[in-house]
């Protein structure tokens, strides 16, 4: 993942989704496909569209949101799950001590705590919803 400039919550969704293994899945055109369509005498804007549909392989985050996203990937291995019966566990969402002792460890001022908590919540939400998603098309 590499830094972008700018900054907003929805990036952080994207980039929350994409964590979690949201994938665009609708077509999977890549280099190879572009240069069968190309090959075959395919009209230009099809094969436009194919470029445009690609499989992106990388997600960018804002220089704004790159501090959240330190702290979102620094918890990764905080999720608390319920077990899963027959079933695979289920993801409940994060250790909330560990959010805060992460934040104290990785030197989050105390006046962006909060803002910062805010917006782990919102990325923790959508990957909780890409889990559920997964799940029910399973």
């Amino acid at each position: 993942m590499g830094q972008h400039r700018g900054g907003s919550g929805k990036k952080l969704i994207e980039v929350a989704r994409y964590w979690a293994g949201e994938r665009p899945d609708d077509f999977a055109a890549d280099d190879t496909v572009v240069a069968g369509l190309e090959a075959a005498g395919a009209p230009p804007e099809v094969i436009e569209r194919a470029r445009a549909q690609a499989v992106r392989e990388d997600c960018y985050v804002w220089a704004d949101n790159w501090p959240v996203f330190e702290v979102f990937a620094a918890l990764s291995g905080q999720w608390r799950y319920l077990p899963g019966g027959t079933g695979p566990p289920v993801a409940l969402g994060f250790d909330y001590v560990a959010v805060d002792v992460t934040l104290r460890l990785m030197d989050v001022p105390r006046k962006k705590r909060s803002e910062m908590f805010r917006l782990l919540r919102v990325m923790e939400a959508e990957v909780l919803d890409v889990f559920r998603e997964r799940e029910a098309s399973a």
